[in-house]
């Protein structure tokens, strides 16, 4: 049966029976058949509803491909870079006319994006030059894997950075980066994987990388570039080992003390008097006196006390240099109530971690148990923490915690940034409190804090 005598059959079914009874002869005899009318340009068979409208075109696409190229040769090369979506049994140029269609189809954002990665996943790829990684269905807007190579992107455009900065490549999938930051948020969020795994799998350089050069102890991850750290955090360890490997405190100490005698930029050298303009005896004097500043016999003279007196004030005088030793970095006055704290919760919890706490012993020799993790910033340190309930106490000292202090640069912003970082890092509680609150009332406080860990 060819198209004159189908058209024919339809006509005459269309008269005698209507126009219903014509549709479903053509759909249960005519196109299961080999008479089928088919598309000229896709040569696949036309629906009743199709020909009706469109003729000899498979659907509206079709039919403006061959309006604008005439040529049934060329519109059938042009055919191969469409894409048949089955689900809309029509074909499409781009994701952008797919997903206008769906929307006018009421298809909801999950249906639309199975279709997305079902027929155009696979050929997408990120706007960034150096990037091969396909473009996920959130980011389809922006054309980019990721938000990082899209904002990477525009700055190429705009001449801010260079293609040439890509130095950085991911050892997953070759992608380049202009900043060791951008690599390590890429494998973190891009890969799913810590930055210390993606180090230890591709950039470890040996198996002893990792431990302590001096005691074999596990240490911290430092950075993706850095790696391990070669020492136990806030110990002796580097110390010792470049001590006994470099004899570096000697070499150290005879550079400090031969830039202190060729400046004469000490008072405890003679040069540094006769400088000012005092004789040789003089100058021997001042020196003498500067040394003998805070012993005993100094303070009964300028005090004008008993020698039991002076050796207290002597006494005052060395404690107060201790507490203010900056290894320490934590105040007497927070182990105070760091200690009232634990002796009240001990029994309850197993890991407890602050400044002076040495598995439950006091430790005032200057070293720091301080809790301490790695944000994605910075490492810090946390003040008390209860890692067992995931609770920490923040104690803000009078002094460094005082906008008033010039000495100190301190605003208030500094410790909302590190709270945010230490909530995102543990997703923990944070409790609060000032050294000032303390001291107006320390059982409140204490009280307060007990409340806090135990709820």
């Amino acid at each position: 049966m060819n198209k004159i005598e189908l058209s024919n059959v339809l006509k005459n079914i269309t008269l005698k029976q209507g126009k219903e009874e014509t549709k479903k002869y053509y759909d249960n005899v005519i196109f299961p058949s080999n008479n089928c009318p088919k598309c000229i340009i896709t040569d696949r068979k036309i629906p009743f509803d199709r020909r009706e409208k469109l003729g000899m075109y498979y659907s509206n696409s079709i039919k403006n491909l061959v309006a604008l190229n005439k040529n049934i040769e060329i519109c059938k090369q042009k055919l191969k870079n469409y894409t048949y979506i089955e689900e809309l049994d029509d074909y499409f140029t781009n994701w952008k006319s797919v997903s206008r269609s769906l929307t006018i189809y009421n298809f909801d954002q999950k249906h639309k994006q199975k279709i997305y990665e079902k027929y155009f996943l696979k050929n997408t790829k990120c706007c960034l030059e150096n990037c091969n990684n396909s473009v996920p269905y959130k980011n389809v807007s922006k054309n980019c894997c990721c938000i990082l190579h899209h904002n990477q992107s525009q700055k190429i455009k705009t001449g801010k950075i260079k293609l040439s900065d890509y130095v950085h490549d991911c050892k997953i999938c070759n992608c380049k980066f202009n900043k060791e930051n951008s690599l390590s948020k890429h494998v973190t969020q891009f890969h799913n994987i810590s930055v210390e795994k993606y180090y230890t799998k591709f950039l470890k350089k040996n198996k002893k990388e990792g431990f302590c050069l001096w005691c074999d102890k596990p240490i911290n991850f430092f950075s993706i570039f850095n790696g391990y750290r070669k020492f136990c955090y806030n110990t002796e360890c580097n110390v010792k080992y470049y001590n006994k490997h470099e004899n570096r405190a000697k070499k150290s100490s005879f550079k400090i003390s031969e830039t202190i005698k060729k400046n004469q930029s000490s008072n405890v050298y003679e040069s540094f008097w006769i400088k000012k303009g005092y004789t040789k005896e003089q100058a021997q004097e001042k020196v003498k006196q500067r040394q003998t500043t805070n012993s005993v016999e100094s303070i009964i003279k300028r005090k004008k006390c008993t020698k039991n007196e002076a050796i207290e004030i002597r006494k005052k005088i060395t404690e107060k240099w201790l507490k203010a030793f900056p290894r320490q970095n934590y105040s007497i006055i927070s182990q105070e109530l760091f200690w009232k704290i634990y002796e009240n919760i001990k029994n309850n919890y197993n890991n407890i971690y602050f400044a002076t706490n040495k598995n439950g012993e006091a430790d005032y020799s200057g070293k720091n148990y301080e809790y301490k993790i790695e944000t994605h910033r910075s490492v810090r340190s946390l003040d008390f923490y209860v890692k067992d309930t995931n609770k920490v106490i923040e104690f803000y000292g009078t002094y460094w915690h005082n906008q008033a202090n010039e000495k100190v640069n301190y605003t208030n912003s500094d410790d909302l940034k590190r709270e945010r970082e230490i909530k995102k890092t543990l997703n923990c509680k944070i409790l609060t409190i000032k050294e000032k609150d303390y001291r107006k009332n320390k059982e409140h406080t204490l009280t307060k804090c007990l409340n806090f860990i135990q709820s």
